[in-house]
């Protein structure tokens, strides 16, 4: 069995119509049962019980204040305490009450629809509030008690819990397999679906303010995760194969380089690595480009590679995920060839590799901001600017 303890989203005020509803409900149980005369009590809960074949208007309202037994007073007003205290924090007493009873109005005429019977119980108003607290708080974690051949506690995603357990599992599944049958189900399913609906309609109006923990944060933030992915893979095939290649150079071509290309270390063995640098590109050998390229500033941390080589070795590490030689090595590209081709889209990779890759945000968004400024292309503009969408969240 589960059985929710608390959630990590606390009230910041006191939720006095909530508690005001749990005494009230605890009260009427209890004089029900130890204070009213028998006879008496039996009028009351039978003027009060909701009955679905001839429903009373008074009834939509009454019959969430009485219950079957202790279990069932129990289990409600454990959920009510769990949900109700932050949504009454988050609502605010009036609205809290007004939705508490629209729920518990709506789940019971709902049940009319669907069902001939007797119902009593507060469980389509807590239902509502549930689902209520899902669209407000959906990234809170809950505190759950489980007890079974041990007993033991732990915490779970209200996704999860409200989502699939009780949602689901208890009100979908399990009366599909013939279990819970003295329960009304379908009078929760009208409780979560007009709890789930009305504060989306609110928070779309405007009427209740938006925040980042709602569920409309929750999906815009998916949506951009989801952008980000397409965006990448559109963009980024990966990003990197749309930059130039550097053409082979072969020693008998004898083509003429700008002058920032032709600079060659002093030692003989970093020209070594140099001119055999040169001829794994020369034969699209950048794997093995990109290992004697990490030969050479090992050997020469300060040795720079011809602009097309530079980037093509860069590029090759980040391929391999090398992501600090592959900035270090964009780096001194962009220091060695600062109006170097493509140095937006460098600049580009350089922000996404500091800010998911090397921890580094703030250089990260300096990348990013500059890249922007310079990027041609809008699908590369707009996967810059959700890179710095993420680094804000």
């Amino acid at each position: 069995m589960l059985l929710p303890i608390r959630t990590d989203r606390p009230p910041r005020h006191r939720p006095t119509v909530n508690y005001v509803l749990i005494g009230l409900n605890v009260a009427i149980f209890l004089a029900l049962e130890f204070a009213v005369p028998v006879p008496l009590a039996g009028l009351i809960k039978q003027f009060g019980t909701l009955d679905t074949a001839s429903p009373q208007l008074h009834q939509f309202v009454s019959y969430a204040f009485l219950h079957g037994g202790w279990m069932h007073l129990i289990g409600n007003m454990v959920f009510l305490y769990i949900f109700g205290n932050s949504l009454n924090d988050k609502l605010g007493h009036v609205e809290y009450l007004l939705f508490y009873l629209a729920g518990a109005i709506f789940s019971g005429a709902g049940y009319c629809l669907v069902s001939v019977s007797l119902v009593v119980g507060a469980s389509g108003a807590i239902a509502a509030v549930t689902t209520g607290f899902l669209v407000l708080f959906p990234r809170s974690r809950i505190l759950v008690l489980f007890w079974l051949y041990i007993i033991t506690t732990f915490e779970v995603s209200s996704l999860v819990l409200i989502g699939f357990k009780m949602i689901l599992w208890d009100n979908v599944l399990i009366p599909m397999i013939g279990g819970a049958g003295n329960v009304a189900h379908e009078a929760h399913l009208f409780g979560y679906l007009f709890g789930f609906v009305i504060p989306l309609v609110l928070l779309a109006a405007g009427i209740l303010p938006r925040d980042q923990f709602d569920i409309f944060s929750l999906w815009k933030q998916a949506y951009r995760r989801y952008r980000y992915r397409q965006m990448v893979r559109t963009a980024q095939k990966p990003l990197w194969v749309g930059m130039k290649q550097a053409r082979p150079v072969r020693p008998d071509v004898g083509a003429s380089r700008p002058a920032e290309e032709e600079a060659l270390p002093a030692d003989e063995h970093s020209r070594h690595l140099v001119a055999k640098i040169a001829e794994s590109i020369d034969r699209y050998d950048l794997a093995t480009a990109a290992e004697l390229y990490l030969k050479l500033i090992d050997h020469n941390p300060d040795a720079v590679l011809p602009r097309r080589q530079q980037l093509d070795v860069a590029n090759q590490l980040m391929s391999n995920r090398q992501f600090g030689e592959a900035a270090e090595a964009y780096e001194k590209y962009i220091r060695a060839f600062p109006a170097g081709e493509q140095i937006a889209q460098v600049r580009l990779l350089l922000g996404i590799i500091y800010g998911r890759h090397l921890g580094h945000p703030d250089r990260a968004r300096a990348m990013l901001e500059e890249a922007r400024r310079t990027l041609g292309d809008s699908t590369q503009r707009n996967l810059c600017q959700a890179e710095l969408d993420r680094l804000g969240e």
